[in-house]
This record gives C-alpha cells, sequence and structure tokens, in this order.
C-alpha cells in the first residue's frame, strides 16, 4: 500500500453503484476501513474526474458518451485502472 508525504496509508475507497447494494456495501466498509462513495449517476463519472473538470450531465448516458470520447481505449469492465493514478491529484 502506497502512503502518503505523511509517511501514513491514504485513505480506502469503494464506489456502490446500485442503490440496493448500499447498506450491505456500507456495513463492509465500516467493517473494513473503508470510505464509501455512491456513484450516481454512473460509476464513469469518478473516472470522468481523473481526467477532467466535473460539468454538468444531461443523464449518465451522455457522462458515458463524454469518457468514451476523452478515453477512446476505454472499456467498460475491462480497462487499466493504473493509467489514472497518477492523475488522482487532479481528481
Amino acid at each position: 500500500m502506497r502512503s502518503c508525504s505523511l509517511g501514513i496509508p491514504p485513505p480506502l475507497w469503494a464506489t456502490v453503484g446500485a442503490i440496493g447494494t448500499y447498506e450491505v456495501s456500507r456495513e463492509i466498509a465500516k467493517r473494513e476501513n473503508y470510505h464509501l462513495a455512491l456513484s450516481n449517476p454512473c460509476f464513469e463519472l469518478w473516472l470522468w474526474l481523473h481526467l477532467k473538470l466535473n460539468r454538468p450531465f444531461f443523464d449518465r448516458h451522455d457522462c458515458q458518451r463524454s469518457l468514451y470520447r476523452e478515453w477512446p481505449e476505454f472499456i467498460k469492465d475491462d480497462y487499466d485502472a493504473a493509467m489514472l493514478m497518477p492523475l488522482v491529484p487532479v481528481a
């Protein structure tokens, strides 16, 4: 696990995309000492925020189309998250 500049581990985050899974995810996150973020309108918004400043999206489809235009290599459920690590400070 990487440490931040203060010598302590960075906080761990998990995202939840489906409202129905929130309660169970909240209990697991609490038990495992994770922060929990609700991904609304869609998970792709979190990826977008690593690449660009936030902007209003009409709906989740608008967000997804914008991400695909900005990151043409992106394939949902099969993408290189390590590519985003240098962009974390921007997110």
